[in-house]
């Protein structure tokens, strides 16, 4: 076969492969409906303001199924999950809400698993001692999200 049929043919397939992929948001999923949540243990800042890991639990499980969204366990056939990490030093504070894939890549004969951030959202300020104020935050952090999320699923 001559070189330029050969090179001709790769093109070819390989346009059609790369033709077949869309760019997305990175937050379709298949099942919609089911979200698994990983929300981060808080540090020492947290306590000294009264915040608890549970407080951001709940308000966050709130959301979701105020969206018609069911919590999950985190498992493999997940195809994402949503992560919430909140930071508190001093007076000032951070929120991350994030949307994770697992992703496995292979090298030589060893397959890795690991996570990675598709979409992102969060902040950060001063909380001036009012865990009312950071809550709210985490729930309009949390709205961006559904907003996105259900708009990419339905």
């Amino acid at each position: 076969m001559p070189i330029k049929t050969s090179v001709f043919l790769f093109l070819l397939f390989f346009s059609s492969v790369v033709a077949q992929v869309e760019q997305g948001t990175g937050l379709e999923v298949e099942n919609y409906r089911e979200v698994g949540v990983v929300v981060e243990p808080l540090g020492p800042g947290a306590a000294s303001i009264g915040l608890t890991l549970e407080r951001i639990e709940s308000r966050t499980e709130l959301r979701l199924r105020g969206a018609g969204l069911t919590l999950v366990d985190l498992s493999p056939d997940l195809d994402g999950f949503l992560y919430v990490n909140v930071n508190i030093v001093g007076n000032a504070f951070s929120i991350l809400i994030g949307f994770e894939r697992l992703v496995n890549y292979q090298v030589n004969d060893q397959v890795y698993l690991t996570s990675a951030r598709t979409w992102t959202g969060g902040g950060a300020g001063t909380h001036g001692g009012s865990v009312t104020f950071l809550l709210d935050n985490i729930d309009e952090f949390l709205e961006r999200f559904l907003i996105e999320y259900l708009r990419v699923n339905q």
